[in-house]
């Protein structure tokens, strides 16, 4: 499980406890298949953040719509708070180190891709 900080609010996250709703809404947001959309949070796509960013917060703010979320880079950050490696089937090499690693998109040593949050089949 990781845990993602939303403009200072952390919010945990298991791709495995994504439902199946949420998994069409997003299918439905992004306008791609819900495997696409895993592929596209590793490759940095801003839409696919923007989409995670949104299920992580409707959560807890039912009726917030994908046009509702604005959030700066540096507002974005996954925080190590130990990881478990017994979730069967996700990648929990989420973050490494420890702390909040956010992101600075004004920082030359920064490769703007996120950590792996795809769920994997074996």
């Amino acid at each position: 499980m990781a845990k993602i900080s939303i403009q200072g609010v952390e919010h945990a996250f298991d791709a495995a406890d994504i439902t199946n709703d949420e998994g069409m809404a997003i299918e439905k947001q992004m306008g791609c298949t819900f495997d696409r959309w895993n592929t596209m949070l590793t490759e940095g796509s801003m839409q696919a953040m923007t989409s995670l960013v949104w299920l992580l917060r409707s959560r807890t703010e039912p009726g917030l719509r994908v046009g509702d979320i604005h959030f700066k880079m540096g507002e974005l950050g996954f925080v190590d708070d130990e990881v478990e490696d017994d979730a069967p089937g996700v990648h929990n090499d989420v973050v490494s180190g420890g702390g909040t690693a956010t992101v600075d998109p004004k920082d030359p040593e920064v490769s703007g891709t996120p950590p792996d949050l795809s769920i994997t089949d074996a």
